[in-house]
């Protein structure tokens, strides 16, 4: 916050509360380095093309996750496979956010454990397929808590 602003809010009748203002000179110290006083710097954009490649491969992921759309598959970079629970949302959404990635994540379900093979709108993607895979044990506990009387336990590997 700019000295001038910071000065006018000191003026009014309610209590001001400068939680960073304290800090700044103590910060300047320890960087070597004064503070610029623009307000906004801390969330600067950076590199404003590799910002909006992630922001894209976000977009990408959420379209794409647990299998909602099927539409330009042929653009994942990666697609996740397993069960639900198995984490296939946040890994997705990690990879776009940090890596800029174009990830969608499919769910298996009881009768593609029935048959060998990638569930038939997946096959022509099978070199960006990875599956993921999880405890038993463990993925029961997780769907237990999330719903009780839904909890299935399903194979930890599945071969494709």
């Amino acid at each position: 916050m700019s000295s001038e602003i910071r000065q006018i809010l000191a003026g009014c009748k309610g209590a001001m509360v400068d939680l960073i203002g304290t800090h700044v000179g103590v910060l300047e110290k320890a960087l070597g380095t004064p503070a610029s006083g623009e307000p906004g710097r801390a969330h600067g954009l950076g590199n404003a093309a590799r910002y909006q490649s992630r922001m894209a491969a976000v977009e990408y992921a959420m379209e794409h996750d647990d299998g909602q759309s099927l539409r330009a598959l042929e653009k994942a970079q990666v697609i996740l496979v397993a069960p639900s629970r198995c984490g296939k949302t946040p890994t997705t959404m990690y990879l776009a956010l940090q890596h800029g990635i174009f990830a969608a994540n499919f769910p298996l379900v009881d009768e593609d454990f029935q048959r060998d093979g990638l569930p038939k709108p997946l096959r022509p993607f099978v070199s960006k397929c990875f599956g993921l895979s999880s405890n038993p044990l463990r993925l029961s506990q997780i769907r237990t808590e999330r719903r009780p009387r839904l909890a299935v336990c399903v194979p930890a590997a599945v071969r494709f």
